[in-house]
């Protein structure tokens, strides 16, 4: 995780805090500005998206310069918000985030888990509950697919398996195109504290939407079997199976839509490209329709049967914090 230090310091190099401080405060001023100016030319044009605005004049918001008084800083909002509270008395914490980290996704894990670690101990509880939100569906309209989305949902799938008294809300369904915050926020909200009252409350009644339990190779299929699904799925209909978004590949990892069979809480899935398949993954994109959710409502979470299947990120950039090139 030090990579986000080191970019910081890099770029603060042979900064005073007093420059620092200056060309911070030249960044809030110039940015009100230009929050005052999209703000007049969006009333004015009511039937315009955000990003058209921003578009059209050719400005939008910006985090400014990662300088010391930034609060996107490594450790910006520890330092000025959470350390004004710790140890605040409080049941647990609810948490969205990751679409910030989207550039470093083979991090995230490691990242996350360690900033719960931190979290509890800062609150005197190793075991105060933690309820994450895996990222839904996006992608912006100028963006391509890199699949780095994909990434994020598998670490934050993993931190939930891993690391004791947490939940983890799947919203995968909830997302909008070209919007990076979602529009339907009260399911985000229900489902997220469904988890808590399963985590934090003990609600045994409380039972998640479907996810892969294991997996096995027949001949030139995979059959995954899945928990939370006794009674089956509620597909959204599809003319072609490959539309569930299912994806089957041999061992050079070249992934094929897959058609698919169910029979209850198991999937039969393979492919006429790949007669001896080795690997498999479910909804390993950034953004597409979510047509698979279990009995209660609940989506299917993501996943892909292996880690080792040669899935490579393309040109993920930020470039405050450098380039990752393959993970």
């Amino acid at each position: 995780l030090r990579c986000y230090v080191d970019s910081y310091e890099e770029g603060i190099k042979g900064k005073s805090e007093e420059e620092m401080l200056a060309e911070y405060k030249a960044h809030v001023v110039r940015q009100a500005e230009i929050d005052r100016i999209t703000a007049e030319y969006a009333s004015a044009h009511p039937n315009m998206e955000w990003n058209e605005v921003c578009d059209t004049l050719g400005m939008g918001w910006s985090a400014g310069p990662l300088v010391c008084c930034s609060p996107y800083r490594p450790g910006g909002l520890y330092e000025c918000m959470l350390k004004r509270v710790m140890p605040y008395s409080l049941k647990g914490f609810l948490f969205y985030q990751g679409e910030s980290d989207d550039h470093l996704p083979h991090l995230y894990q490691k990242l996350l888990t360690r900033m719960i670690r931190q979290w509890r101990e800062d609150w005197c509880d190793e075991e105060i509950p933690f309820i994450i939100t895996q990222l839904p569906v996006y992608i912006d309209k100028n963006d391509t697919d890199r699949k780095n989305w994909a990434l994020i949902r598998e670490a934050q799938g993993a931190v939930y398996k891993t690391v004791k008294n947490t939940g983890l809300a799947v919203i995968l369904d909830r997302g909008t195109f070209n919007d990076i915050h979602p529009k339907r926020k009260k399911v985000v909200g229900e489902r997220m504290c469904v988890q808590a009252l399963k985590v934090a409350y003990g609600r045994a009644d409380i039972q998640d939407g479907p996810s892969l339990e294991t997996y096995e190779i027949h001949d030139n299929k995979i059959r995954l079997t899945f928990k939370n699904a006794t009674e089956g799925f509620e597909l959204i209909p599809v003319q072609d199976s490959r539309e569930y978004n299912f994806e089957i590949a041999g061992a050079d990892g070249n992934y094929s839509s897959a058609n698919v069979e169910f029979d209850g809480n198991i999937a039969y899935i393979w492919s006429e490209n790949v007669k001896e398949p080795k690997f498999a993954r479910y909804f390993w994109k950034n953004y597409g329709e979510v047509k698979l959710f279990g009995k209660n409502g609940l989506p299917l979470a993501p996943f892909r049967t292996s880690k080792k299947d040669g899935f490579v990120v393309i040109d993920v950039t930020k470039a405050d914090y450098g380039t990752v090139s393959s993970v």
